[in-house]
């Protein structure tokens, strides 16, 4: 979809690497779950989120309309 707005290398890469491969884990009164893989969507609050969110909804209107 990044192609689509005219995003390539080596911006896609590193947009690939800032969604993929990460990890998370929960805390709670000192306590701290696993740590597990998260194979998909974008940290909450991140600088980007909010951009890639908005690009994501928009390519979304050639599937709904």
């Amino acid at each position: 979809m990044l192609l689509d707005f005219g995003f390539g290398d080596p911006l896609l890469l590193w947009f690939g690497s800032y969604i993929h491969y990460c990890k998370q884990f929960v805390s709670l009164l000192g306590e701290k779950s696993d740590i597990i893989d998260v194979p998909s969507g974008v940290p909450q609050e991140g600088h980007l989120s909010l951009l890639l969110f908005a690009i994501f909804i928009n390519g979304m209107e050639e599937f709904y309309c």
